[in-house]
């Protein structure tokens, strides 16, 4: 267990509540995502529901929605983040405790099966303390995940907000969000001596949207041997342009093996969460440990980015999906609808429609 999985579970634990209400389950059932808020807020026995709610996000609730930015809502201020997912397992009848309690028992039986084949005893004591000693880093891989990934980018946000509101109130820009476009001596400046600043917000705005556009982005910096580049890939991805890539087929780096074949939905953010259903294959350009919650749903997972060492590719062979990382084209090349089987194996996504 770690904080990142204790999320999940308490998640859950909110899931199996509303399914034990009839009337709350038929709101989460019938409401489209967008409006599952405004009607748990306006329906009187939703009310011991929303407090758990609010409970819950006030432990759980300090992360951003875009990881290491503080650009993207923080589930404390959006509700609906929490509540999405908590939709999607309603409608999935995901149980995490049942899910964590078989994990386990194969997990354990892996391990005893592994020690059965170990002959000298003195190699299996040497993997004994090994193996317990990854276990230990992994937990606390994932609580520093929760702690500094996501809590740490969740709180500062919601400080410089209130920084945000104060120089709103002294006439420096529009809206509070507008803070986010300056520099960090430039913000000190401005509480020293507030001054307008609307006329430069505006163009940073535009110049943020228009390099949101880019697509031709330098591959690498400098002059890398073939050797580098090759050595790099098996961790970062095809660097280079494919050429195993065809109309019908995409290469990536098999990174969670096993085939599957199902149709695609390509999630570009988190409010997209609601899209992905049982059984779809997830394209996305990449996942962070928010994006945990969808590798349950998920069949497979296909990804614009990443190596067999990314968030993607661990996660994939943690929930036992396939998963082809690094394509560079998924997201361009892949609509949602389309049939594809993706192989994990080989770390090939074809396309199987007419």
């Amino acid at each position: 267990m770690n904080k990142s999985l204790e999320t999940d579970q308490q998640l859950s634990r909110l899931a199996l509540i509303v399914k034990g209400d009839a009337e709350l389950t038929k709101i989460f059932q019938e409401e489209c995502t967008e409006t599952l808020l405004k009607k748990l807020e306006e329906n009187k026995a939703a009310k011991s529901f929303m407090a758990e709610v609010d409970a819950f996000l006030k432990q759980y609730g300090y992360r951003s929605v875009v990881s290491h930015d503080f650009v993207g809502e923080t589930w404390l201020e959006n509700p609906l983040h929490a509540l999405s997912i908590i939709q999607g397992y309603v409608n999935d009848g995901y149980n995490f405790d049942e899910n964590f309690k078989q994990t386990v028992k194969k997990r354990e039986q892996n391990y005893n099966e592994l020690l059965m084949q170990i002959e000298d005893s003195q190699h299996k004591e040497e993997f004994k303390k090994y193996y317990h000693w990854a276990l230990d880093a992994s937990v606390i891989r994932d609580d520093h995940h929760f702690y500094i990934d996501a809590m740490l980018d969740a709180k500062a946000r919601l400080f410089l907000l209130k920084l945000g509101n104060l120089l709103v109130h002294h006439h420096v820009f529009l809206v509070k969000e507008d803070i986010f476009f300056l520099y960090l001596d430039e913000l000190e400046s401005l509480l020293e001596n507030p001054v307008d600043m609307t006329e430069l917000i505006e163009k940073r705005k535009k110049e943020h949207a228009e390099h949101e556009k880019m697509s031709n982005l330098p591959k690498y910096f400098g002059v890398p041997e073939p050797a580098q580049l090759k050595e790099a890939e098996k961790y970062m991805g095809a660097i280079e342009e494919n050429d195993a890539n065809s109309e019908h087929s995409i290469k990536g780096l098999a990174s969670s093996s096993g085939t599957y074949t199902g149709k695609v939905k390509v999630i570009s953010n988190t409010k997209e969460f609601s899209k992905l259903e049982k059984g779809d294959v997830l394209v996305c350009k990449t996942t962070t440990p928010l994006w945990t919650t969808l590798f349950q749903t998920a069949g497979a997972v296909i990804t614009d980015a990443g190596g067999i060492l990314s968030h993607s590719a661990i996660i994939a062979r943690e929930y036992e999906i396939p998963a082809v990382v690094g394509t560079k084209i998924s997201t361009d090349k892949l609509k949602d609808g389309d049939m594809v089987m993706v192989d994990g194996t080989n770390g090939i996504v074809t396309l199987l429609n007419e």
